[in-house]
C-alpha cells in the first residue's frame, strides 16, 4: 500500500467513527455534507475536467431527491430506490444533453440555468400533484439500520454511514475512471476542444457521458439529502442550489480530487457559522468567502494546496543549501 493510499484508507477510518465522538446534531450536519460532496463530484467532472459550464446542478439533485421519494412512496425499499433514482436522472441527462451540449460557453450555461429555473416550477406543477405532492412536498420515512446487524445506533448515525459508503464507492470509481483514458480524454476536451478532435477523440460523445455521469451523481446526492431529511418541497431546490453549488466547487477547488469534499463542508457548515454570527446576512458572509478564495486562491483550496506544498519544498531546500554554504 502506498503512501497515498494509507493516508486514503486512514482518512476513511476517521470518518467511519465520528458518530461515536460527536452530538447527533453535527452527524445530521455531516451526512448532508457528504451528500453533497458527491453532487459535486459530479459537478467536478463536467466543469473541472472536462471543463465546461453548467448551472444545472442544481435541477438534477433535485430530480435525485424526488425520483428516490417517490420510488420509495411506491413501495420500493431505500437501498433500491436510491441507486434506481440515479439511473433514472442519468439516463435524463443523457438525452438531454443530446440538444443542449451543441451549444459552448454562453449559451451552455444559460441553457443549464433555464433548467435550473424550470425544474421547481415542473415539480410544483399541479398536474404532477399526485406524483410530486405539488407545492406541498413529500414526506419519507427514514432509513435505520436493519434488524440483522443489530447495531444499537440512531438513524443520524446510520444515514451518516449509508452516505458515506455511497461516497466511498463514487470516489473509488471516479478515481479509477480519471486515471484511465476517460481521465486524458476528458483533460483534451477541457484543454483544447479543437486539438482533442484532431486526435481522434470524440468530443460530444466525452461531453454526453461527462454531463451524464455529473447527473447521476447529482441525483444520488439528492436522494440521500431527501432519505435524511425526510422532507423534500420544490422550494428547497431553487435555482440558488445550482450557483451555491457551483461557487462551493470553485472554492473546493476544481479538477482536484479534494475539491468537492471541501467545497461541500463550506457549504454546509461556513452558512451555519455566518448565521450564528449575523442572523441577517449569512449568504452574504458566505459570498465574501467565496471571493476571498478566488482572490487569494485562484484554483481554489485544494487546487493551490499542491503548488503551495511545493514552493514551501523548494524554499526549504533553498535553506538548506544555504545553511550548507555559511558552514
Amino acid at each position: 500500500m502506498n503512501t497515498r493510499a494509507a493516508a486514503v484508507f486512514a482518512a476513511a477510518i476517521a470518518l467511519a467513527v465520528v458518530p461515536f465522538f460527536v452530538p447527533s446534531a453535527l452527524t445530521f450536519q455531516l451526512s448532508q455534507m457528504v451528500g453533497l460532496a458527491i453532487a459535486l463530484t459530479g459537478l467536478n467532472i463536467f466543469v473541472g475536467w472536462a471543463g465546461q459550464p453548467t448551472l444545472a446542478q442544481g435541477a438534477m439533485f433535485a430530480l435525485g431527491a424526488y425520483a428516490t421519494a417517490i420510488l420509495c412512496k411506491a413501495g420500493v425499499t431505500w437501498w433500491l430506490a436510491l441507486p434506481l433514482a440515479g439511473l433514472a436522472v442519468g439516463a435524463f441527462a443523457m438525452l438531454l444533453a443530446l440538444p443542449i451540449l451543441r451549444l459552448r460557453h454562453t449559451y451552455l450555461a444559460l441553457a443549464t440555468f433555464a433548467l435550473a429555473l424550470a425544474v421547481p416550477q415542473v415539480l410544483k406543477h399541479p398536474a404532477l400533484a399526485g406524483w410530486t405532492g405539488g407545492a406541498r412536498g413529500l414526506e419519507l420515512d427514514r432509513p435505520h439500520a436493519p434488524a440483522w446487524l443489530q447495531l444499537d445506533v440512531s438513524a443520524d448515525a446510520w444515514m451518516y454511514w449509508v452516505a458515506l459508503a455511497v461516497a466511498v464507492a463514487v470516489s473509488v470509481l471516479v478515481a479509477r475512471v480519471l486515471a484511465g483514458r476517460s481521465g486524458l480524454a476528458l483533460r483534451a476536451v477541457r484543454d483544447n476542444v479543437f486539438a482533442a478532435g484532431a486526435q481522434g477523440i470524440h468530443v460530444s460523445q466525452v461531453k454526453n457521458l461527462a454531463f451524464c455521469a455529473s447527473g447521476t451523481l447529482a441525483a444520488l446526492g439528492g436522494g440521500l439529502y431527501a432519505l435524511n431529511v425526510q422532507y423534500i418541497g420544490p422550494e428547497s431546490f431553487q435555482v440558488f442550489l445550482s450557483l451555491t453549488m457551483l461557487a462551493a466547487l470553485v472554492v473546493g477547488g476544481p479538477g482536484s480530487a479534494a475539491g468537492p469534499w471541501v467545497g461541500a463542508a463550506l457549504l454546509q457548515f461556513v452558512p451555519s457559522w455566518a448565521e450564528a454570527i449575523s442572523t441577517s446576512a449569512p449568504w452574504a458572509i458566505f459570498g465574501f468567502s467565496v471571493l476571498l478564495v478566488v482572490f487569494v486562491a485562484p484554483k481554489g483550496i485544494a487546487g493551490s494546496w499542491r503548488p503551495l506544498q511545493a514552493r514551501l519544498s523548494h524554499l526549504r531546500t533553498r535553506g538548506v543549501a544555504v545553511l550548507k554554504a555559511t558552514r
